[in-house]
Parts: structure tokens; sequence; C-alpha cells
């Protein structure tokens, strides 16, 4: 009477009820019996449709501060993903879904945010989205793209720690600024930088070599 059933396939499905139907009329001397049948027909009565797609994004609190910022990262993604992979810019990752970072060097930093389900997946890359600064202001700056091969390297700029690779922009002063980029089992590798004010200075890819 009252069936359950599962549709498998996304469409749209029309439905038909047959009817069988008795009546009985009961008499003093004799019972009358009416038997018929009919059909009810609900054409695109039920639509299935399949998973919504995905479409990745995310928010951050904070998004500035002192270093060490502790940035909590939240998944507002469309489409309930399932699995994510977040890379933070300095050289770090997460699958959590909605994971609290800490950054330690001075900069910003670029965040990406990759989903997938059963709908398929999606990606979502903010650029400069995490700056980390100083206090007082640094004053007149500029900014230091240092990649390096492999990733993962402690950066240090005048024989300071300021995160590490793949570092999209760094915040330096303006000047001349000794490079220094480490990684264990690799040779250091050392190098000095121009920087004028508002500046983004690209270092092309340093590949470390094995000790």
């Amino acid at each position: 009477m009252n069936p359950v059933y599962t549709y498998a396939q996304t469409c749209t499905y029309d439905v038909k009820l047959l009817l069988h139907v008795v009546i009985y009329n009961i008499y003093d001397t004799k019972t009358d019996v009416v038997d018929f049948w009919g059909v009810a027909d609900y054409d695109g009565y039920i639509t299935a449709t399949g998973p919504s797609s995905i479409s990745a994004n995310f928010t951050a609190t904070p998004v500035s501060g002192t270093p060490p910022l502790e940035v909590t990262f939240s998944d507002i993604s469309d489409g309930s993903p399932s699995s994510w992979h977040w890379t933070f810019g300095d050289g770090t990752d997460s699958s959590e879904q909605n994971p609290v970072h800490i950054y330690q060097g001075i900069g910003r930093y670029t965040v990406s945010l990759e989903v997938k389900g059963p709908a398929g997946g999606g990606a979502v890359r903010k650029t400069a989205f995490i700056n980390v600064n100083s206090e007082p202001s640094l004053g007149p700056s500029g900014m230091v793209r240092v990649y390096s091969e492999p990733s993962g390297a402690d950066i240090y700029v005048d024989g300071v720690k300021q995160g590490q690779t793949p570092a999209d922009s760094l915040i330096v002063r303006t000047g001349l600024h000794t490079l220094l980029v480490r990684l264990d089992g690799y040779q250091d590798w050392t190098g000095t930088v121009q920087v004028g004010q508002g500046e983004l200075k690209f270092i092309p890819t340093i590949k470390l070599h094995k000790k």
C-alpha cells in the first residue's frame, strides 16, 4: 500500500498507480459486489538529482598579525566534499577540514585548498591571503619571493629566520639584504637581494644540492 523504492539514476520519472477496487453492498436478502480497476498517471512526478557540484572556498581568522600568528581556517565549500588538502604557503600542508596553523615568519602567504567528493572536486587559491607582520612597522619596505627545490627549506634574511620555502612574499626593509636558504641534508645557499620600496623581488628558484 505504501511502498518504498530507491531511484538509482539521475532522471525524471513518471509514476503510474493501478487501483483495484471492490465494493460490497449488503442488503437484507442479497449482497452486491462491484469490482473495477482504475489507473492514475503522474507524468514527471519524481525527479532524482545527482550530488551537488563541488565549489571550493574557505575563510580564515585572523588574516593578519604578528608572529607567531595562529590562524583558524574554515572550509565553506559547496557540494559536501569528503576530503581536503590545504597548503599554507610556508611549505606545510594539512588534510583536516578546518585546520589551525601557526605562521612563524614575517611575510604574506598564499593559501590553497583542494576538495574532493562524490560530485567531483574543486580548488581555490588566495594569493597573499595571510599577512604576518612585525611591530613596530618595518617602515619603507618591499617583498621577496623565495622558492626552492626541494621545498620546505628555512629562509634567513640578514641572519633572522623569516619562514620556509615556498614563500610568495616575505616582507623586508628596503635596501640590500643577505639571504640564506637551509635544508637538512643539503648544502646551504646564500645570496643577496636589493629591494626597493613597494617592490616584489622574484628570486629564481633555488636548486639545493645534497651534501
